[in-house]
């Protein structure tokens, strides 16, 4: 472990998850870079904040807030918002969901070797981390086909085209822009 990097996600843990176990989360993360790493389990150790802590922990072990230049409490602001915008009464696309597909990306990227074949940079590293995270922010619990038959305001808002993938990300540029301290 690095200590520093421990030091911080404790830290961090601590001040942001009081009923948290920032042990186990911490060990828990050292599997992080392996296919079948347990998201559930770091939503049951985290009391339901895994795209939080997991987002956090890996912009920490990668260094992105330093070498993307993204101010780390507005990313800890802005995922919080995102975190809530995952509807939870939603049986799969819930934050937990979003946590998953984060750490998906992260293995392709890093232990499936698609970031030293590609010669990924950092920004793009952080660009498709990002998507993982808020790619069905809001999603509703139903397809395209069904929000265009039903003539949902999605559909209509973006025109029967690619609805819910528009939604997501107006969604998440919505919260970004909503307010200056999500400004990452």
């Amino acid at each position: 472990h690095d200590s520093t990097l421990e030091a911080k996600f404790r830290q961090f843990i601590k001040s942001q998850f009081p009923g948290a176990d920032e042990s186990q989360l911490f060990a828990l993360m050292d599997t992080l870079l392996e296919w079948d790493y347990n998201v559930p389990k770091a939503e049951e150790l985290s009391a339901g904040n895994a795209l939080r802590v997991v987002t956090s922990y890996v912009m920490h072990r990668f260094d992105l807030f330093s070498s993307v230049g993204i101010h780390e409490r507005a990313f800890g602001e802005y995922m919080t918002q995102v975190q809530e915008g995952y509807i939870s009464s939603n049986p799969f696309h819930n934050a937990t969901h979003g946590a998953d597909v984060f750490a998906s990306v992260l293995f392709l990227m890093t232990t499936g070797g698609l970031r030293e074949t590609a010669d990924v940079t950092d920004e793009e590293f952080f660009a498709a981390l990002f998507a993982g995270a808020i790619h069905d922010l809001g999603h509703p619990a139903v397809n395209n086909i069904y929000c265009v038959k039903s003539r949902h305001p999605y559909a209509v808002r973006y025109n029967d085209q690619s609805v819910l993938e528009m939604y997501h990300v107006a969604e998440a540029y919505r919260i970004l822009r909503s307010d200056s301290k999500y400004d990452i």
